[in-house]
């Protein structure tokens, strides 16, 4: 009896809740938003109530920068920077690594070397004004004719020169490199006519030596410790413009000088002043120099000329 009225009250109880609340009644598969089992999304309410908070994104890591990417070095002095450190690490830590990455600086130095050469080349030949080469040309056949030409000059003023001065040769207290030395200056003064003096402390004969040599009398005082060596001593009366007015002896070299050398040099301390960017070589004037036209205030430089002292 107790059995039927409990069945009877949850039945009135099942029956007064559908009455209020369609939600047991309704058929589950029209209404997707419903759970049942595992159906559906759940109550639209609970769900917009629990939604999980925003994280903030955070931002991506900056990539690594490429260790061979030299562009990032604007200066000389960075890139060598860069370079040295490369060096001293393949040098203590000769890894294939280590050297690679030197080497990937080295080539880049070569790249830059190979552009900068070009644009040296590209501005030489568009701004002559700045190409050595204009008025010193480099072909074979026009740099032996100038070679020519300019030893020509040179005897020519040397041959000028032995009429306004003379040679000093001041020896050195061992008569073995006196004797080496003397030689080639006593060719040099025969050939362009130069009167020659050589002193030695000694004052002894040299083997094989024609010209007389004497006993220092304090002259030697003016070559100091370095000898053998060899002056151009002008003359009083000396009327040429490189030597007008000098009376203090010039030295040509110092120890075993050949005769070409002389001359060389005997141009090189006789130079007048010249102005300009590609001033020309003093055997290029040589001729001018010996005719003292070189030497003339404002005198304009000759054009390149090749021909030798016989076909003037």
């Amino acid at each position: 009896m107790m059995k039927r009225i409990l069945t009877t009250l949850c039945l009135l109880a099942a029956l007064r809740a559908s009455a209020s609340d369609p939600w047991w009644t309704e058929d589950v598969w029209s209404k997707p938003d419903r759970p049942f089992l595992y159906y559906g999304e759940g109550n639209p309410a609970e769900t917009k109530s629990e939604e999980a908070p925003v994280r903030e994104a955070k931002p991506e890591p900056e990539p690594e920068p490429d260790p061979d990417d030299f562009s990032r070095f604007t200066t000389r002095e960075a890139l060598r920077a860069e370079y040295e450190r490369r060096f001293d690490r393949a040098l203590l830590d000769p890894t294939e690594a280590n050297v690679a990455s030197l080497q990937a600086a080295t080539a880049h130095f070569f790249t830059l070397a190979q552009r900068f050469g070009e644009a040296w080349e590209r501005t030489r030949i568009g701004r002559p004004e700045y190409d050595w080469t204009a008025t010193n040309p480099t072909a074979n056949f026009a740099s032996t004719a100038a070679s020519e030409a300019a030893q020509a000059g040179r005897e020519a003023f040397a041959r000028t020169m032995a009429r306004e001065a003379g040679l000093l040769f001041i020896g050195a207290d061992d008569d073995r490199p006196n004797a080496l030395a003397l030689g080639p200056v006593e060719r040099f003064a025969e050939s362009a006519g130069f009167e020659l003096l050589a002193v030695t402390p000694s004052g002894k004969p040299l083997p094989g030596r024609r010209v007389k040599v004497l006993p220092e009398n304090g002259i030697g005082r003016i070559a100091g410790e370095s000898r053998p060596a060899l002056f151009l001593v002008p003359r009083k009366d000396a009327r040429h413009p490189a030597l007008m007015g000098s009376t203090r002896p010039l030295r040509l070299g110092t120890g075993v000088l050949s005769v070409e050398a002389m001359k060389r040099n005997l141009l090189l301390i006789l130079a007048p002043e010249r102005e300009g960017l590609v001033p020309p070589l003093p055997g290029r004037i040589a001729q001018r120099m010996a005719s003292g036209e070189a030497y003339r205030a404002g005198a304009a430089e000759s054009p390149i000329s090749f021909k030798t002292e016989t076909q003037r």
